[in-house]
């Protein structure tokens, strides 16, 4: 919800925060999707050195690592401002 709310708040987000927000909430729904249809989520990949995952527990962590990508290049360097109320495509009044 809070990613819907950014894109929709500011003008033109950076293709790295969309791409983040949407991996982070599809990972987000698959594993909800598990959980509600057999009662807990299906791990597939155990290579016995790392924690067993699966491919939404990967598109959450690449989500999250685009997210922090983002706001250490983007945010503090160069912060987005709200778009105004009427202001059409083009930044016009």
């Amino acid at each position: 919800i809070f990613g819907i709310y950014f894109i929709v708040k500011y003008k033109y987000p950076h293709w790295t925060y969309a791409w983040a927000v949407w991996l982070v909430m599809g990972g987000a729904i698959g594993n909800l999707i598990d959980r509600f249809l057999y009662g807990y989520v299906i791990d597939m990949f155990d290579f016995h050195f790392w924690p067993v995952f699966n491919v939404a527990d990967i598109a959450i962590v690449i989500g999250g690592l685009l997210l922090v990508w983002y706001i250490l290049r983007y945010e503090w360097a160069y912060p987005l401002k709200p778009k105004k109320e009427h202001e059409d495509i083009n930044g016009k009044l």
